[in-house]
């Protein structure tokens, strides 16, 4: 039991706690000053109002308010202290779309992934049977005439690295969302390419995504790639396959991924390393102009000379890009069509005849609406 003393001690401690940032902000200390504010900030501190404003009271409480928000006594360090504090518990930047994992891991967090990888995403009525249906009706266009149509879904980094998650994380990787989409998608007739197992395994070798970086490495999709074209071998379609040992290897140190900006923290920084074809293919780029298309979303064809090589569409977002060194060793012709994550739009894909039709869609926009249009909108 605690002692009358002790009460009045801890009284005299709560007192001076809640006392102390008002005292510091009468006195004017040294812990605040308004060159903080236009140091880290790049504004200047609020002045407090003048007693003329009194004239209108809501206006003059509103800027006093300000001025005590700006001036408040260790303000600098109590901001610090919260970030730090966030940053320590993965919780990441002010918005929470990027948190912090050990060993200088940084992940991706929007659309509520980390809920997802804990099995505590909250569906929407209809979600998933609505992007079966769309997805559906993509494959069945792009399949006609007996066109091989695959549908690769790279995994969040987080699937890959749960043991880089924080310890308050407890990932469930069966109730992820992804499991029941792919098996629903499958009973559609759809092939779906989910690398989770083979990532895992050359994830023994070499890191497969970055640290700092929401994307893959040159190393993930490199592994990627062999799934995809042992999965295309499997149906028949032969094309030739470039092996690792013909891939060189550079290095880059102090790479920063996007992870970093997000969480506004660049004490965060990795070793990059590449993989590229030491003897690659001659082939030429073009891009495919049409009307009423934003620039980032016309379609890209490279072509290149190898005799009895498939020819390959490409319906992607940016995970297809460290791919694409290792794809065009493999067919004669790629024609690459980005998107916004989850829309298609049908006429460019159904003007394009290919041998082959892959639709990659990472794992975290299976959380997303899919939107399938005709053609593009008119104000694209």
């Amino acid at each position: 039991m605690s002692t009358p003393l002790a009460q009045r001690l801890l009284v005299l401690m709560f007192g001076i706690a809640i006392a102390l940032p008002g005292l510091v902000h009468l006195g004017g200390s040294v812990f605040h000053r308004g060159g903080d504010i236009l140091e880290a900030e790049n504004r200047r501190a609020t002045s407090f109002p003048p007693l003329t404003s009194l004239a209108a009271p809501a206006r003059f409480f509103e800027q006093t308010s300000q001025w005590m928000e700006d001036h408040v006594g260790f303000r600098r360090p109590l901001i610090e202290l919260y970030l730090s504090t966030r940053n320590e518990l993965s919780l990441g930047g002010a918005d929470g779309r990027a948190v912090v994992g050990r060993d200088g891991y940084l992940f991706y967090n929007v659309a509520k992934q980390l809920d997802d990888l804990q099995g505590l995403q909250d569906d929407e009525p209809g979600h998933l049977t609505t992007w079966v249906e769309g997805m559906s009706r993509l494959h069945d266009s792009l399949s006609a005439g007996g066109r091989p149509a695959l549908l690769l879904m790279p995994p969040n980094k987080q699937t890959i690295y749960t043991d880089k998650l924080q310890a308050y994380i407890r990932p469930d990787l069966e109730a992820r969302r992804a499991p029941e989409l792919i098996s629903r998608l499958e009973a559609e007739g759809l092939q779906v390419l989910h690398p989770v197992d083979e990532l895992k395994s050359c994830r023994d070798r070499a890191e497969v995504y970055y640290r700092t970086d929401t994307h893959w490495t040159d190393q993930g999709a490199y592994c990627a790639y062999r799934a995809l074209m042992t999965a295309l071998a499997s149906r028949g379609i032969a094309a030739p396959v470039i092996d690792e040992d013909d891939l060189a290897e550079d290095r880059q140190p102090d790479f920063q991924g996007d992870l970093v900006t997000l969480l506004g923290d660049d004490s965060f920084t990795e070793e990059k390393r590449t993989l590229k074809p030491r003897q690659s293919v001659r082939w030429k780029k073009k891009a495919d102009k049409r009307p009423n298309r934003d620039p980032r979303y016309e379609p890209v064809i490279y072509r290149q000379d190898l005799p009895g090589a498939p020819t390959l569409l490409v319906s992607a977002d940016s995970f297809i890009e460290a791919m694409l060194p290792f794809l065009r060793q493999s067919f004669s012709e790629i024609t690459v069509i980005r998107r916004h994550p989850n829309r298609f739009i049908m006429a460019d894909l159904e003007a394009v005849d290919a041998d082959v039709v892959l639709i990659e869609i990472v794992e975290r926009y299976g959380v997303l609406p899919i939107d399938i249009l005709a053609d593009a909108p008119k104000t694209e």
